[in-house]
């Protein structure tokens, strides 16, 4: 199940209130806070469009520019344990905790992104290897299989394999990437 909606390029999260039993969303990707409702996924989706159209409407009446600038820089948050080993994998491989984590995410996209690069949520697993078997272990050679199976000759994600294989095979297929038997 995704709790994304899209409209012509803009994407919401969406969530259900069970106290109120409304569903509602927020815009994410702007530069303000906007929210919708409604009582059923017909009229969510509605007042979604609508949202979007009236945040554009309202953008282009201020001289605003809608989409949210994004500098580049964020802070992750996550288990010390974690935190050490990247820092291990990233020392060994002779490159910066930063680069390693930009690299990760990118490889992530590749293997999350849809048709024309938009980011198409499917899973909460890091990486979905679909219908791969399980005593396979995750080698470029799958994940570049795995991806045209998926994706076809769409360049967006082309592109972000590319990059991935290309770590995968000057770094290796980190541990925890691989598949359990």
């Amino acid at each position: 199940m995704t709790d994304i909606l899209q409209y012509e390029g803009y994407f919401a999260s969406v969530h259900f209130g069970a106290e109120d039993e409304v569903f509602f969303g927020k815009i994410i990707g702007i530069n303000d806070s906007v929210t919708f409702e409604g009582g059923m996924v017909k009229e969510l989706k509605k007042a979604f469009h609508e949202a979007v159209d009236d945040y554009l409407e309202t953008c282009k009446q201020l001289g605003k520019e809608p989409e949210k600038m994004y500098k580049g820089s964020f802070n992750v948050r996550f288990p010390s344990e974690l935190h050490r080993q990247a820092t291990l994998y990233s020392a060994a491989k002779n490159m910066s905790l930063n680069e390693f984590v930009r690299l990760a995410i990118d490889f992530t996209l590749a293997r999350a992104s849809g048709p024309g690069g938009a980011v198409q949520p499917k899973t909460n697993n890091l990486i979905d290897m679909g219908n791969v078997s399980t005593n396979k272990k995750l080698t470029t050679d799958v994940v570049v299989d795995k991806s045209i199976q998926d994706h076809g000759n769409d360049p967006g994600v082309q592109e972000r394999v590319k990059k991935a294989v290309a770590f995968l095979k000057k770094h290796g297929v980190p541990k925890s990437f691989e598949k359990k038997k």
